[in-house]
């Protein structure tokens, strides 16, 4: 049974996932990208990420769209491996917000799904903490956007998976 993330969760990440989610978000130079961090959800020792999912998507500079197809795939994958998906996190191609349109499309409806924009392309020069925007669905279409101090109390680095 795969589990959602909970509002005010704690998450694991290593070096690993943010490395692979930049080289994938930088493949796609004048488009938006995306891809979903796959996960273990424990409500106690917080939520460690393990993998990056790579959709098949279409794209523009404005936005992506995925195929329902291609996330039902998806779900057979979390159902196969007991992963939860926690967190979409896609590009822009130039400064990093939660548009309208990624207020409405996120690939959970679950209140506690992150979803993260990444600027430029995913062609950052700083820490990928420091540069990407970290927003939380708190049910809806109501996302709350995690300030620094947010982001650094709730994420961590996990250097052993």
């Amino acid at each position: 049974m795969t589990l959602t993330p909970n509002l005010g969760d704690t998450y694991k990440v290593s070096p690993r996932i943010t490395d692979e989610t930049l080289a994938n978000l930088r493949r796609y130079a004048k488009t938006e990208a995306v891809c979903f961090w796959l996960g273990m959800i424990n409500g106690t020792s917080g939520t460690i990420i393990k993998t990056v999912w790579r959709p098949e998507f279409a794209a523009t500079a404005v936005s992506y769209d995925i195929e329902p197809l291609e996330m039902l795939r998806l779900k057979a994958y979390l159902d196969e491996s007991g992963l939860s998906l926690v967190a979409q996190v896609h590009s822009h191609p130039g400064v990093a917000f939660h548009s309208s349109r990624d207020d409405l499309n996120a690939a959970s409806p679950w209140s506690g799904f992150i979803s993260i924009v990444v600027p430029n392309g995913g062609r950052i020069s700083k820490d990928f903490w420091i540069s990407a925007e970290i927003y939380e669905l708190l049910g809806g279409a109501r996302w709350k956007h995690l300030n620094p101090v947010e982001k650094s109390q709730r994420f961590f680095l996990e250097e052993t998976q």
